[in-house]
């Protein structure tokens, strides 16, 4: 509106300031209201937007580039109608030429003819594909628009492959958004049958058909397999959108995507201006550039972990570039969300002068051979435990454990061994809290598999020594048969055979075989001595015998009950849920035949009901399939065209 030559530029005077406005509307509107004009926001930074718009074919990638143009007022660049441009305007200036000669006053600014088109003309008049690098100059024509170069631009299907992406990254052009439009083969088979004219017959229009498609929509995902990996994990800005839907709905999104981005950008470029801490998410940087652009003193590692927790949290990734902030020229990597909100609200808390910076020397994790680290004996500096699992156990005898040296850290010339990865990253974080440990004089002895080739008769001496005291000491047991109160007799047993052979070993001081034994003979005392432990009881308690709990009371009650009945009769038997084993209701003792009788029809009759159960669950599950089977039916006989007859 500033370059149209029929308004007038009123200029105004306010505050020793002059303002020129456009038109006398604009000039009343300023005297009415010039504190608020003044006063306003300042506009952010015009950033021109990129945008690439892929897709498979029939995707709509067209139709929403041209959309997103005319709204946006971008440039609208595809491969073909760039050349077709460029050969328009060749024969519009060849057409002004000769007009210029019948009439030398009618157009006499007109352009002169482009040498470009007439080389792209001599390869299209012979039937050839035009070169890449013509296409390439043709694209730097087009960029050099002022439209381009203040608005934006945006990509219909371009860059697809790697050679095309290479040569735009050398133009400086990096794509701010990335929108890829996803349908299945299927939905483009069927736009193509709608999109085809009914006067033509399939067989002279082979391009739509659906082998046709179906290998063009293959050798896309083949070409464009590098190029959208690389916007995927360099630039980190794509976004997929459902090509199926309304087209309206998906301008909608498309739009909205191109505006956050560019007012991340804006917001970036305000924040650099002001030196204010920004994060990068949405500017679009190539995260192989980052490394580069790190702050000298802290590099990988985040500062506010370093300076609130003392922390060495090392970050290597750049998948969330919403974790990543730049101030002063320096970008910083956060550990995570909390840290980032944190440094943007107070940066030069957790910079130099005032924050800590990492120590010179700082571990790095490597990975190691067996061989290796043996050879590297001299340099282990924990031997082969782990650290961090011997002060997580306060130094305590429990806590060495050995490494793998698959999980390695070099820290201080020294290699330390750890069990697992977390206890790597957990040096790590905090190097100076374990390094610095020591060994106890006494360490575990390193297992190590029996190698039974060099053992001599090995089944010989198990089948000879170790079995032939298994059976003594069972014969043993069941001849004394060691009883404790109230314990199992099966623990008992367990507890009986375990002192015997603590009491047999021969590595051990006398005085400890002596207390096994003494243990043993107590056990073989105890089944004799339940009429002395009731008296006991009875001493111990005194007058306060009534005072007995309600719960060890009963278990006496049941435990003396034992010493009465014969040998035989002293079985154990099952306690099963919801079954009581009693003679109707009469306190009548079974005997050994019956309690067996008894468990087995209470075994047929809980394997009868698994059965039973199964047996409902299966016709249950069929009854299930039978139904779905019948509903899909249905559904295709709704879907199939009905025909009516006359």
């Amino acid at each position: 509106m500033w370059n149209v030559a029929n308004i007038p530029k009123i200029p105004i005077v306010y505050r020793r300031y002059v303002y020129f406005l456009a038109g006398e509307k604009n000039a009343n509107y300023f005297e009415n209201n010039c504190w608020e004009i003044i006063n306003q926001e300042t506009p952010m930074h015009a950033v021109p937007a990129v945008v690439v718009i892929r897709g498979p074919p029939k995707s709509g990638k067209t139709t929403l580039a041209k959309k997103l143009a005319q709204r946006l007022g971008l440039v609208y660049i595809s491969g073909p109608e760039m050349i077709e441009g460029i050969l328009k305007h060749s024969f519009v200036s060849q057409f002004a030429d000769i007009l210029h000669e019948l009439e030398p006053n009618t157009l006499a600014g007109a352009p002169q003819p482009m040498t470009l088109a007439e080389e792209i003309l001599t390869y299209v008049r012979d039937g050839q594909t035009v070169p890449k690098f013509m296409v390439y100059r043709v694209l730097d024509l087009v960029l050099q628009q002022p439209k381009a170069q203040y608005h934006g631009i945006v990509f219909d299907d371009y860059p697809l492959i790697e050679e095309e992406l290479q040569e735009l990254l050398y133009r400086g052009v990096v794509p701010s958004t990335v929108i890829e439009l996803k349908i299945d083969s299927q939905e483009a088979k069927e736009r193509c049958k709608r999109n085809r004219n009914p006067e033509y017959d399939f067989v002279d229009l082979p391009e739509d058909g659906d082998a046709a498609m179906e290998y063009a929509t293959m050798k896309y995902n083949t070409a464009s397999e590098t190029t959208l990996d690389w916007f995927q994990n360099e630039v980190q800005n794509t976004t997929q959108i459902d090509g199926t839907q309304n087209k309206e709905w998906i301008y909608q999104k498309a739009e909205a995507k191109v505006k956050d981005n560019m007012k991340q950008m804006q917001t970036y470029l305000t924040n650099v201006l002001l030196e204010k801490p920004s994060t990068l998410e949405g500017t679009c940087p190539l995260t192989s550039q980052i490394p580069d652009r790190l702050s000298p003193e802290y590099g990988f590692y985040c500062p506010v972990s370093l300076n609130e927790d003392d922390d060495l949290i090392r970050v290597t990734s750049f998948t969330n570039l919403s974790e990543v902030v730049e101030y002063k020229g320096h970008v910083y990597i956060l550990a995570n969300a909390k840290n980032v909100k944190k440094f943007l609200a107070n940066p030069s808390k957790y910079l130099p002068p005032s924050g800590k910076i990492p120590p010179k020397e700082l571990p790095t994790a490597c990975s190691l051979t067996v061989q290796e680290f043996e050879d590297l004996k001299g340099h282990q500096g924990f031997k082969d435990f782990d650290p961090v699992m011997y002060f997580d156990a306060d130094s305590q005898y429990k806590g060495l454990q050995r490494g793998n040296p698959k999980y390695c850290v070099a820290y201080r010339n020294k290699i330390y061994c750890f069990v697992d990865e977390d206890n790597v990253k957990e040096f790590m974080k905090k190097p100076e809290r374990y390094w610095h440990q020591t060994l106890p004089a006494k360490l575990p002895r390193k297992s190590a598999p029996l190698q039974t080739d060099k053992v001599t008769p090995y089944c010989y001496l198990i089948d000879k020594c170790l079995l032939t005291d298994i059976k003594k000491v069972i014969r043993l047991a069941g001849e004394k048969r060691p009883r404790l109160p109230f314990v199992n007799p099966d623990k008992c047993a367990s507890l009986f055979m375990g002192y015997h052979f603590k009491s047999q070993n021969m590595n051990t001081p006398y005085e400890i075989r002596q207390k096994y034994r003494n243990a043993m003979f107590e056990m073989m005392q105890q089944k004799n001595n339940s009429k002395k432990f009731h008296s006991d009881l009875e001493e111990h308690y005194g007058s306060r015998i009534k005072m007995i709990p309600e719960k060890l009371r009963t278990k006496l009650d049941e435990f003396m009950k034992l010493e009465s009945l014969p040998i035989e009769e002293k079985v154990l038997v099952p306690t099963i849920p919801g079954v009581v084993l009693t003679r109707d209701g009469a306190d009548v003792k079974f005997t050994f035949e019956e309690i067996q009788m008894r468990c087995k029809n209470i075994k047929f009759q809980l394997h009868e009901a698994e059965k039973r159960d199964k047996a409902e669950a299966f016709n249950i599950f069929f009854q299930r399939k039978r139904v779905s089977e019948m509903m899909m039916l249905d559904e295709e006989n709704a879907n199939e065209p009905t025909t009516i007859t006359k």
